[in-house]
């Protein structure tokens, strides 16, 4: 993709833990003119409370969802996944696979994303706390 890059200089990338589950990319401009000044954006958080109430937005496609609709839940936190290191957040949301990356915003800011759930918890999305990881990897993007 031109003008686009991965930024990985948290170097988390390959290590598997859903507590990291986040990206970030650089995207040059075109004509002088951002991507965010084109088609709009959200602010995005970091180190704030867990007790929210989330806006979570996906396209889940596994069934009984196809993938062809934007879905959207609105719940509080409700759980922690302790077996992740930071413990990552869970909210009330029936969404499946295919929905991941979906952001859980408050307001017009991004708290956390759609990132994995159990089959035993069918009505559980978890998504990871962006704490002060996830704020050197964005800081690190926005030096890029």
């Amino acid at each position: 993709m031109d003008g686009a890059r991965p930024v990985d200089d948290v170097g988390l990338e390959r290590s598997g833990d859903f507590s990291y589950d986040e990206g970030a990319a650089v995207v040059a401009t075109n004509g002088g003119q951002s991507l965010t000044d084109v088609v709009g954006g959200r602010g995005i958080a970091f180190n704030y409370s867990r007790n929210q109430s989330f806006v979570d937005y996906g396209y889940p496609a596994a069934p009984p969802f196809d993938g062809s609709k934007l879905w959207v839940c609105e719940a509080a936190h409700a759980t922690d996944d302790t077996s992740a290191s930071p413990a990552t957040m869970g909210i009330g949301c029936d969404m499946t696979g295919g929905s991941s990356g979906g952001g859980w915003t408050v307001g017009n800011t991004v708290y956390s994303v759609n990132s994995y759930g159990y089959s035993n918890q069918p009505n559980v999305m978890y998504g990871p706390y962006m704490g002060s990881v996830a704020q050197g990897l964005y800081n690190s993007a926005q030096a890029g």
